[in-house]
């Protein structure tokens, strides 16, 4: 199968269909559907909005239950509020520290991906110069770049600049190199954006709802300024959410001019009702279901891994919790920039992912897999056979 011919008719459980093709699905909608397509949360959740009303522009009674769920779970923050997309709720929280700060100026990270908006649409190159996608570099001046795992580099940044900027957004754990390596990392750089008064928002839409404690961020016992949620938290639905904490909302009370937040479909009915009670299956069957996906996840890396361990290839499948990549190299690789060494713009990636759509099986771009509840054992074993296939052809 093509790629240019992939277009979804339908979806169900773990699994794509194309027409009359069935594709095992290991993107799961970036990430979104940890409890598999059309699973029996959503359709409940939209047949009991469907009598009542797509949107109106104004409060209602889903929205407002789903604060109140998310204020039970993360304490610490008391506004909380409703957008379409992680890419906005990123805005939303920019646009946060700039009000309270007066700074255009931010920090991000080298690797993150913040969404397809103007404002964090860069990286740093080979000569650790930022570059921009076409139409960002406008707000080029505005971003100051931070090497992932390179604590030597941020903490140098940082210093130079803290008074110069309104704040950093980072993504905890991003999905280009998962690895628990990264929590000290993510510790070191918060702890001295805390200690020098820097505000910091931590970017959770890929990994919130994720692992046991909900986040990265209530893992590490960690209170970031701003938390931004979307995908697992919408359903199946556009949402995002941007969640500012007790400290910070005192002071963004006292701004005589207030932030907007406003948007027409911001919190509608139908992506609440159905973001609230996927979080409330979550969180009440939060054992059961990450057990689950633990040992598929956990199968997956350790078989591919002793497969190229004794083929000797330069091959690896690093992980966090249910976040799979794979990495053309033996090393444990710590940014996006030690990866491109091994995989100039994902061309490799994008050759595993033409192999196994072949086979019928499915992974995104960026070629993350993404383990849903709806996964079993045979799913996983298929996956490494091709995997593994793939790597003795290529290596034959």
């Amino acid at each position: 199968m093509k790629n240019s011919n992939f277009i979804i008719t339908r979806a169900k459980e773990q699994f794509l269909y194309s027409g009359k093709k069935k594709i095992l699905d290991f993107c799961m909608s970036n990430g979104a559907m940890i409890l598999g397509h059309s699973n029996e949360i959503f359709k409940s959740s939209i047949k009991y909005q469907i009598d009542n009303g797509s949107n109106y522009s104004c409060k209602n009674v889903n929205n407002e239950n789903f604060k109140k769920e998310i204020k039970k779970s993360f304490k610490d923050y008391v506004n909380i509020q409703f957008c379409n997309s992680g890419s906005e709720a990123n805005v939303r929280a920019l646009r946060v520290l700039r009000a309270l700060t007066g700074k255009k100026k931010f920090a991000m990270i080298n690797g993150s991906w913040h969404g397809s908006v103007d404002n964090f649409m860069f990286d740093l190159n080979k000569k650790n110069e930022i570059i921009g996608k076409s139409g960002s570099n406008f707000y080029k001046d505005e971003v100051l770049m931070l090497e992932y795992n390179n604590i030597e580099q941020s903490l140098n940044l940082l210093k130079k600049n803290r008074k110069k900027i309104s704040g950093l957004i980072m993504e905890p754990i991003q999905a280009s190199c998962p690895d628990e390596q990264s929590e000290n990392y993510v510790k070191t750089i918060y702890n001295f954006c805390k200690k020098n008064k820097i505000y910091i928002i931590f970017d959770e839409i890929i990994t919130g709802l994720r692992n046991k404690k909900l986040c990265v961020f209530k893992k590490l016992n960690l209170t970031p300024d701003i938390v931004t949620f979307a995908k697992i938290f919408g359903g199946g639905l556009p949402i995002g959410i941007c969640c500012i904490n007790k400290n910070l909302n005192s002071k963004l009370n006292s701004l005589n001019e207030k932030v907007f937040f406003g948007g027409t479909f911001s919190g509608n009915p139908f992506s609440s009702i159905v973001g609230l009670n996927t979080f409330k299956h979550i969180k009440k069957n939060k054992d059961k279901i990450f057990k689950h996906i633990e040992i598929i996840s956990n199968y997956i890396e350790e078989e591919i891994n002793l497969f190229c361990e004794k083929k000797d290839l330069n091959f690896r499948i690093q992980s966090y919790n249910s976040i799979l990549r794979p990495i053309f190299s033996k090393n444990i690789i710590l940014n996006k920039k030690q990866r491109e060494i091994f995989d100039p713009s994902l061309s490799k990636t994008e050759k595993l992912r033409k192999y196994l759509l072949k086979n019928q099986i499915f992974v995104g771009k960026n070629g993350a897999i993404f383990i849903c509840s709806q996964h079993n054992m045979d799913d996983a074993k298929k996956l490494i056979k091709t995997i593994t296939q793939y790597l003795s052809i290529k290596n034959s």
